[in-house]
């Protein structure tokens, strides 16, 4: 790796070995267009002094840093501008690689804010001031603002105004950077990934791939550059954090915002339970979806307790998850671990929402209601049942073809609906305790997500409990195959006894062919009391995404 400088006495370009590079300075500044020099322009300054490029203002910054550092003792500088060049693609994506690297290595960066009036001037504070520079507002400048050991602020006559740590508060407040990384930028991993990102929320950049590129210091992970792949860069970032940390944090953003949910077209087509979610990208579209993270901080343990997950072709993989049931929005709900506060005592926890939409995968969602927006809410785990995943996967970026995929998943479906038809002065109740095969299997819905145009199988291990007793049951539906020109057959439900517990946890249940019976009666005892079942499953009509959804009707009453 090799590294540009500028002679600051000869102001001549010298390339050295950036791990035997000899002291330097470095520059941050803002850039103006038409007005820098370039790596070209430079080198023909150095050959022809009065060229034309040296009336530029940008020059006049190269000169002004040579002879900051010179009066530092510092016989190199680095400018970003010239001292890469930017027609070599590789060199460029090397230096931006390496970027935040140069800056803590320099023995002292530069900040020239050309808006910040001279201190001669008079008029506002150097709060306001300070805050009204176009310099807080760049995204390149975040890491120059973090990375330099020494940073000296310097207005637009290139008058000395102070170090950092003089305004260290000051420019806490207005960047909303933690201050004790203003001062030790070791302490940036020790930062949740959200809070960094909270950073970058409101700075821009001129090319969005930049956006993204920016960043690489401040999480400290190598990416190459392709400019030209527009937002898909900060997905690439974003991808590229998840290799390296399971800082679950970089969930903790809010996705309801204008282009980047997609929201259930046709609802009045959609069933009851699946009207007004939207389903959004479990991955954020930019640094601004995490503007309401500065204050995240972690509730419980450290990284090192955290369990891992990581991008694979199919989404996110979480593996193993504890989710929460949240009736009120027919979602699953998974803790984040995470916390964030506006008065450091009322902590709102941060919560993903997901829905199931495929064997073993989900697709992260929220409601259109305004108490679940953003989707940091307070849930009493007292009240909510818990179930666990065993290998769960959420999509990481929710496309058209991928709404188009899910709408056609959801709508595919057999729903299973329990009645209790008889009472009496009993209790007798009713309930599904688990449905195989597991991974199509959503409880919370009781419904099964089946595949496209095959037959199926699906079975139900159902519950009976009257007063203090209770006994399992098992249910098999056979479903058709519903694809177009294929010979239409009945659904078909088949019930076994107890007895099949066995059979059940070996994996081979339902292997037997069931009877073409729509209807079946069981009878069975419990409390010394006849319980009588009947179970039946009904076609519905083809929906409008080609879909051909099934319903299960158990019900339940004592035989007298």
């Amino acid at each position: 790796m090799s590294i540009r400088l500028i002679d600051t006495d000869t102001l001549q370009l010298k390339l050295f070995t950036a791990s035997l590079a000899p002291a330097y300075a470095i520059l941050s500044h803002t850039w103006i267009e038409n007005e820098e020099i370039s790596f070209h322009e430079l080198t023909q300054i150095s050959e022809t002094p009065d060229h034309k490029a040296s009336e530029k203002s940008g020059y006049k910054k190269i000169l002004a840093t040579c002879r900051e550092a010179k009066a530092n003792g510092i016989e190199y500088a680095w400018v970003d501008t010239c001292c890469i060049n930017k027609t070599s693609s590789a060199e460029l994506g090397e230096a931006i690689n390496s970027m935040f690297r140069w800056y803590r290595d320099a023995e002292v960066c530069y900040a020239f804010l050309s808006d910040w009036p001279a201190a001669d001037d008079g008029g506002e504070s150097t709060d306001d001031a300070l805050k009204d520079c176009r310099w807080f507002t760049r995204g390149w400048c975040l890491q120059e603002l973090i990375a330099p050991k020494v940073l000296r602020f310097y207005d637009e006559k290139w008058n000395f105004r102070g170090h950092r740590s003089d305004f260290r508060d000051s420019i806490s407040r207005i960047t909303r950077v933690d201050a004790d990384v203003l001062g030790d930028c070791t302490l940036l991993e020790s930062k949740p990934v959200a809070r960094r990102m909270s950073w970058a929320s409101r700075r821009i950049t001129t090319r969005i791939e930049d956006v993204a590129y920016c960043l690489i210091g401040i999480f400290d992970v190598n990416m190459p550059m392709l400019y030209g792949e527009g937002d898909r860069a900060f997905l690439r970032l974003q991808e590229e954090i998840i290799r390296r940390s399971n800082d679950i944090s970089i969930f903790c953003h809010a996705p309801l915002r204008p282009g980047s949910t997609t929201r259930l077209s046709r609802e009045e087509e959609m069933p009851p339970d699946l009207s007004g979610l939207y389903f959004c990208d479990m991955l954020a579209k930019s640094p601004e979806a995490f503007s309401e993270s500065n204050s995240i901080s972690r509730i419980r343990g450290t990284l090192l307790d955290g369990r891992e997950f990581s991008m694979t072709n199919r989404g996110i993989r979480f593996g193993r998850r504890r989710f929460f049931e949240v009736p009120e929005i027919n979602c699953l709900g998974m803790k984040l671990d995470y916390a964030a506060s506006s008065d450091c005592k009322n902590l709102e926890i941060f919560n993903v929402f997901l829905r199931k939409v495929g064997p073993n995968l989900f697709s992260r969602a929220l409601p259109i209601g305004a108490k679940y927006r953003h989707t940091r809410v307070e849930l009493d785990d007292t009240r909510r049942t818990m179930l666990v995943e065993k290998d769960a996967c959420v999509i990481s970026r929710v496309t058209p073809s991928f709404q188009k995929q899910i709408q056609e998943s959801v709508t595919r479906r057999v729903d299973v609906h329990l009645k209790i038809i008889q009472n009496h002065e009993e209790h007798l109740k009713l309930r599904v305790v688990e449905g195989f095969p597991p991974d199509r299997w959503d409880s919370l819905n009781r419904k099964f997500l089946i595949p496209k145009d095959a037959s199926y199988r699906t079975s139900l291990r159902i519950r009976i409990t009257l007063g203090q007793d209770h006994t399992d049951v098992y249910l098999t539906c056979g479903i058709p195959s519903t694809g177009e020109g294929d010979v239409c057959k009945q659904p078909w439900t088949v019930f076994s006894t107890s007895d099949s517990r066995q059979l059940w946890y070996s994996g081979k249940w339902g292997d037997e062919d069931g009877s073409e019976v729509a209807q079946v009666t069981a009878q069975y005892l419990t409390s010394n009391m006849k319980v009588l079942l009947k179970a039946r499953i009904c076609q519905e009509p083809r929906n409008v995404w080609g879909s051909v959804p099934f319903t299960c009707i158990i019900e339940a009453y004592l035989a007298l």
